[in-house]
């Protein structure tokens, strides 16, 4: 197969490489404009594995590109015959749709958020004008569409897709990586909350902070470790330090030290939100990787978390945007080493029945196969 992302090995995209590192019968090979980082994010494994096609900021290159004309592409395809394309993200797909067309290769794209839930009217670039106008069309050309939840799935028909092109198919997570710790215990993480997303308005990052300033007032000792980074960093760190929470900011980090953050958490908090383009929190990786780790988590209502979260099960969930009670469930889970426990330990057997990557990397190339026919 080949895997198409415009830009590939942003730190919030691990997903891409794990997802296509182990699909039975099938070798990976991506197609990409640009390297996020210099390759930083880039897993070690996929880095034999890129043809880039460099744009810069060539809109001419761009529009070449979507009319199936790139020729880097286009001798890299020639070259390694592929059976199908796969695009992330419905802006790539539809970027994709010409050069698939052109090699008659099978389209599948997911998508993982934005891209079917944000209001139309907040398109308001010249990229996402150019996504409205072509978004009817790729929902006719594909060959499948994943919906990385239910909740994603059900936004995806609504704006017209056929449903028996729409599939579930959920982000996989490495169970024999992510996987409880005997440092996740209270006596050698007491009192440490750890927030894992991209600091930007859906993530919550400030409710995060701000219900940090209520639980300190019941538990002093306790700290915030943020791991990501994005726009809103500066004014959160502003917004921590006038509160007097204690946040240590980790900033974007490679697979091993995200694991070796969640290796010291007593509980993971996710208060995602709605932001103001009508975007809601799609899924919430985070989540699962942390409920995989054994971990307790506090998160939002929002959007598809509650497929992610069972509330009162395998985590806790509060209204979105509710500062006190977010900081109400950090404050029941740290100081109940019992309630935080049984969570975990459902977290875990959730993680394994719903988002096993050997599972749903099966379920993937079953849908290959099924494309290509």
């Amino acid at each position: 197969m080949l895997v198409y992302r415009s830009l590939f090995g942003a730190p919030s995209e691990p997903w891409l490489f794990t997802q296509h590192r182990d699909v039975p019968g099938w070798h990976t090979t991506y197609l990409t404009h640009q390297i996020d980082a210099q390759g930083e994010f880039v897993h070690d494994w996929a880095r034999s594995r890129v043809e880039a096609s460099t744009w810069g900021t060539s809109r001419l290159r761009r529009a070449a590109f979507m009319r199936g004309h790139d020729p880097v592409a286009n001798r890299a395809i020639a070259r390694l015959r592929p059976a199908l394309l796969h695009a992330h993200f419905g802006p790539d797909g539809m970027l994709a749709m010409r050069i698939a067309e052109r090699h008659r290769l099978p389209l599948v794209v997911s998508f993982h958020g934005y891209d079917a839930t944000r209001r139309d009217d907040s398109f308001t670039t010249a990229g996402g004008r150019l996504w409205l106008a072509h978004r009817a069309e790729l929902f006719d050309r594909a060959t499948y569409l994943l919906a990385n939840s239910e909740f994603v799935r059900g936004r995806l028909i609504a704006l017209g897709t056929p449903a028996d092109k729409v599939v579930l198919h959920r982000i996989g997570v490495d169970l024999g990586r992510f996987a409880p710790a005997a440092s996740t215990s209270t006596s050698t993480a007491p009192d440490h909350v750890v927030f894992v997303g991209r600091l930007a308005a859906v993530k919550g990052i400030d409710i995060a902070v701000r219900a940090m300033a209520v639980v300190r007032r019941s538990h002093p000792s306790a700290r915030l470790t943020v791991v990501g980074d994005g726009p809103l960093r500066s004014e959160t760190e502003a917004l921590a330090v006038s509160l007097g929470v204690d946040v240590t900011w980790r900033g974007a980090l490679p697979f091993d030290q995200v694991l070796d953050e969640l290796s010291t958490a007593t509980l993971v908090v996710a208060p995602s939100i709605t932001a103001t383009n009508g975007q809601p929190e799609a899924l919430g990786l985070s989540l699962v990787e942390a409920q995989a780790c054994g971990i307790a988590v506090v998160a939002s209502r929002s959007g598809g978390i509650p497929e992610t979260v069972v509330d009162g099960v395998t985590g806790l969930l509060a209204e979105e945007g509710s500062v006190d009670e977010t900081a109400n469930h950090i404050t029941r889970l740290l100081g109940d080493s019992e309630l935080r426990s049984r969570l975990g330990r459902a977290g875990r057997e959730h993680v394994t029945r719903e988002f096993d990557l050997a599972t749903q990397s099966r379920r993937l190339s079953e849908l290959y196969d099924r494309a290509v026919r």
